[in-house]
């Protein structure tokens, strides 16, 4: 049965648990997703050219399973457009089709075998990629998951980073250290300088 189901652009997705009639090749990850996609079949008739939605189930293509349950589908949007994440036990991860140039050869020439001769031509393709989010340290139930943008009229500094942060907060901490331990040693040298001022007056005296 599914646990979650999602219209994505690439058709819906269904989760959940294979059984063992099924035809998922991986038992050690019984837990996958189900793709429901359409194709158009023209149907010649007499009187028209009808077009007819076919529609067929498939695994998804570049997904490999998780060993524990699915919880969460979700699209996403801006520059995640065209991804969907997953959610599950212990479990996140990025769904997309990535961008790839291959070569292949072209192979040129006249009909004498002679003179043919092969040419390398780029070819750009598109292939199913799932890229775990989680890297093992994520644990717990994913139940949902959602993608927060700022507003389009907030403006951001790009020079400022979260490293830059980082580090501008360790050197005001260093900082303050620093000014504590002065104040603190000031403190200590009045201290010893007046315990010193009045042993001498009890000596003179």
């Amino acid at each position: 049965g599914g646990n979650s189901m999602l219209i994505t652009p690439f058709g819906l997705m269904v989760a959940g648990r294979t059984t063992i009639s099924t035809t998922w090749p991986d038992p050690s990850r019984p837990y996958t997703i189900a793709l429901l996609n359409s194709k158009n079949d023209k149907s010649k008739s007499e009187k028209n050219l009808q077009n007819r939605k076919h529609f067929y189930w498939s695994w998804l293509p570049g997904f490999k399973g998780s060993a524990g349950p699915l919880h969460s589908l979700s699209n996403g949007v801006q520059e995640f457009k065209n991804t969907v994440f997953i959610g599950g036990d212990s479990y996140v991860a990025r769904y997309f089709y990535e961008e790839r140039i291959i070569v292949e050869p072209k192979v040129s020439g006249g009909s004498d075998s002679k003179s043919t001769h092969s040419t390398p031509v780029e070819k750009k393709i598109f292939v199913p990629v799932t890229v775990d989010l989680g890297q093992g340290l994520v644990k717990g139930q994913i139940m949902a998951i959602a993608q927060l943008t700022p507003p389009e009229n907030e403006q951001t500094d790009p020079d400022i980073s979260p490293i830059m942060i980082a580090l501008n907060f360790i050197a005001l901490g260093a900082f303050l250290g620093v000014l504590l331990m002065v104040i603190f040693n000031k403190k200590m040298n009045q201290t010893i300088s007046s315990l010193l001022y009045e042993r001498d007056s009890q000596g003179k005296g």
